[in-house]
């Protein structure tokens, strides 16, 4: 270790060192721990928690005069390695007390050599609503800065605050960084992993390393990338380290930031040179050269993709189940940031139709005969699911069908409205690309759906401006859906069209469907509309289903 002689002075778990009494300016070394642990767990543990605790002093505070020189200062972080500069992370003795499970989420370490545009592209990936990033906001014990928002740059607290929640052991990973600590705070972290959200933490390589280290130890995944200020081609070449220092050079001085003292950027280049010659250490490297921005981004999101996808495959179905947008939506009301372009649509002066009913009502039947009699220009949004295909269903025309693993590829690159898992364990979900065709098709689209994925649907169409009308279609005549008795009557007419259709369903299959059908019987007054389907009555459903769509487009676009 490159260290300075040190004074008295608290140690890192606050407690009074033996005072070291300077023999000469040089540095002093620390010999590195060394440790046997006859592959004890608890042992080892225990361990670990000491080495993330008992790392060097912060040379700077220690040995530094209060009234000494820029100049002075940066002599003195010239003899410092970055990698000695004071750190330690999660405790790994405190995991039993944590629920750790990040659910297919994870952290995107985004770092950079100073002026490389780790700020720059971590802010155009949270800004970016088809990656669901939000930024991880570290703790620090700086002076907070005319321009800082607290919970917005930082979370500002006093030194002796951080010291407190460092041994309570509530950060990831902290830094003892010049002019004070640094740190990710666990339980942050995880509230926006749970959130449904990828947490973006845009650091330098000294911050990212021990971080990277607690994520470890905690089981968060995450992705490593690290921005080159020019291509690894230019880069291996003689003077191709040169070339980049320079480009950082003017970037820093570009950007200001109160650092544009030469002295100062020489020692900032003198730490990139460094992180610049070890490029293996990094798991992911993008180049980011001047005007090449879109491109190193659009690569960033190629790696993140691919990372979500790793996670997502991970999990076992059940908990994959739990991140479904219409779950998500009952627990917090939010609907995914989708983007949808409803021109065509709005000019066509069409509406989408929310159509909920439970199997055996008829809603196949309903849409073909408004289609083959011309009474409605009518085209339904289907869905992607994992199940298999029956063998009287055409791709494309009843479902489009995915195995496991495109089902999740489409989740990870945010391709779906939404998706959910029905009771039969497979897995259903409408494209946002086939929305998309549904709307520039010219016809009114109808979204066919249960009772959660119409309330998640009423959201969102109203959120992207669409007009939409709900409706609920009903076996028997709605005035028998108030009591018991009616949905029992209900509930028998669906069985015998279930059997008569005889698409193969096992009787405990049929038993499962008219369980959920009762349930959404039960909630069709929820819907705006309820059409009557009863038996040999279709023209007259179709009729009364036109009716409500025409009054809703002409109510929507009557101005």
């Amino acid at each position: 270790m490159r260290a300075e002689s040190i004074t008295a002075s608290p140690d890192l778990l606050g407690r009074k060192v033996t005072e070291q009494q300077p023999t000469t300016n040089e540095l002093s070394v620390v010999p590195p721990i060394t440790t046997q642990t006859n592959n004890n767990p608890a042992t080892e543990a225990l361990l670990q928690r000491e080495a993330a605790l008992t790392t060097k002093p912060n040379l700077l505070t220690q040995t530094t005069p209060a009234e000494s020189t820029d100049a002075q200062r940066v002599a003195l972080l010239r003899k410092i390695h970055p990698d000695d500069l004071p750190c330690g992370h999660l405790d790994p003795l405190s995991l039993s007390k944590q629920n750790l499970k990040s659910f297919g989420n994870f952290v995107i370490i985004i770092t950079a050599p100073f002026g490389g545009g780790k700020d720059s592209v971590a802010n155009v990936l949270h800004g970016d609503s088809s990656l669901s990033t939000t930024k991880a906001i570290l703790y620090t014990s700086r002076p907070m800065g005319n321009k800082d928002i607290n919970g917005v740059d930082y979370y500002f607290v006093s030194r002796d605050e951080f010291i407190k929640m460092r041994d309570n052991n509530e950060f990831l990973s902290w830094n003892d960084l010049e002019p004070g600590f640094y740190g990710v705070h666990l339980q942050k972290t995880k509230e926006l992993l749970n959130s449904g959200k990828n947490v973006v933490a845009a650091v330098g390589p000294t911050v990212a390393k021990p971080l990277k280290q607690g994520l470890k130890i905690a089981g968060i995944p995450f992705v490593e990338i690290f921005l080159l200020p020019v291509s690894k081609d230019s880069l291996d070449k003689s003077g191709g380290i040169d070339e980049a220092l320079e480009i950082l050079r003017t970037r820093l001085k570009e950007r200001g930031r109160g650092k544009t003292d030469e002295t100062y950027i020489d020692l900032l280049l003198e730490r990139s040179k460094l992180w610049l010659s070890e490029l293996d250490k990094f798991e992911h490297v993008v180049e980011n050269p001047n005007g090449k921005l879109e491109q190193a981004i659009s690569q960033v999101k190629n790696i993140t993709e691919a990372k979500k996808t790793e996670c997502l495959l991970r999990l076992e179905d059940f908990e994959l189940a739990k991140l479904s947008p219409q779950l998500l939506f009952l627990e917090s009301g939010e609907t995914p940031k989708i983007t949808l372009d409803t021109d065509k649509s709005k000019a066509n002066k069409n509406i989408a139709i929310i159509l909920t009913g439970p199997s055996g009502a008829g809603k196949g039947t309903l849409i073909d005969h408004l289609s083959r009699n011309d009474m409605l220009k009518v085209s339904e949004a289907l869905s992607h699911t994992t199940r298999p295909k029956g063998k009287n269903e055409t791709e494309g025309k009843d479902y489009y069908f995915a195995n496991r693993d495109e089902f999740i590829k489409a989740i990870a690159k945010n391709k779906l409205a939404e998706w959910v898992m029905v009771h039969n364990g497979y897995f259903f979900g409408k494209s946002t690309d086939h929305i998309q065709e549904r709307l520039d098709s010219g016809d009114d689209t109808i979204f066919s759906l249960n009772i959660s994925g119409a309330n998640y649907y009423k959201h969102l169409l109203a959120k992207l401006g669409i007009p939409y009308v709900d409706v609920f279609l009903s076996p028997v005549p709605k005035d028998l859906l108030t009591s018991k008795e009616g949905i029992d009557k209900a509930i028998e007419i669906l069985r015998k069209r279930i059997e008569t259709r005889n698409r193969g369903e096992t009787s405990s299959q049929i038993d499962e469907r008219m369980k959920i059908a009762r349930e959404w019987l039960e909630h069709a007054c929820d819907y705006s509309y309820i059409v009557e389907n009863t038996e040999g009555h279709i023209e007259e459903a179709a009729k009364n289903f036109t009716a409500i769509v025409e009054n809703k487009r002409r109510e929507s676009y009557k101005h």
